[in-house]
């Protein structure tokens, strides 16, 4: 969907794993030691991609053809947007 790769070990290999497709432990791993920039940029991206299918997906249900379910774990909650400086 993203169409950004990461490689990730699966079983005994590693594999190019579409970003959207890793475990949350996975997450965790690659992106942890990433430089603050380095995040902005993949939160950027994701988001760029987000705004473009917010409103095809909103049409789809709309139309009846997609249903929306119940929303993961840890999903309804708002983020908390202070540093741990601020804290």
């Amino acid at each position: 969907m993203t169409g950004a790769y990461l490689r990730a070990k699966r079983g005994d290999k590693f594999e190019n794993i579409e970003v959207e497709h890793l475990t949350d432990e996975e997450i965790k791993e690659k992106f942890l030691q990433r430089s603050p920039e380095e995040l902005v940029n993949w939160m950027i991206m994701l988001c760029q991609h987000l705004r473009y299918l917010d409103p095809l997906l909103r049409d789809l249900e709309r139309d009846g053809i997609l249903a929306r379910g119940p929303a993961p774990a840890g999903m309804d909650t708002a983020a908390d947007d202070t540093t741990s400086s601020e804290v």
